[in-house]
């Protein structure tokens, strides 16, 4: 299951959902960070080389929480990752979790 097949999360009263992307490395964390810019990203360093790169949907624009699901999946495959990501707190499954389970059952 992609992360961008999950249900909807509740929505806070300011009509804005919090999603947060666990990342090993300064330079992962970066390029999601740079794909994520219409979601207005930070990012935060946890100890050593954990980040959580944080964003807001809807985007600037009106950009739904559907395309930045989107975004974080097609990073995930395009960089091999497979991060811990949360949709308002509530922990979201991985597509490459699926993906890799595909590439061990087929030799």
């Amino acid at each position: 299951m992609s992360i961008g097949a999950m249900p909807a999360p509740s929505v806070t009263d300011d009509g804005v959902v919090a999603v947060e992307v666990d990342v090993r490395g300064r330079w992962e964390a970066l390029a999601l960070f740079e794909l994520l810019q219409p979601f207005d990203p930070f990012l935060v360093q946890h100890a050593g080389d954990h980040w959580v790169v944080h964003a807001s949907a809807p985007g600037r624009r009106g950009e739904p929480l559907t395309q930045a699901l989107r975004t974080v999946d097609q990073w995930c495959a395009e960089r091999h990752q497979d991060p811990g990501v949360r949709v308002d707190g509530q922990q979201q499954g991985g597509m490459t979790t699926k993906r890799s389970r595909r590439r061990d059952s087929n030799p």
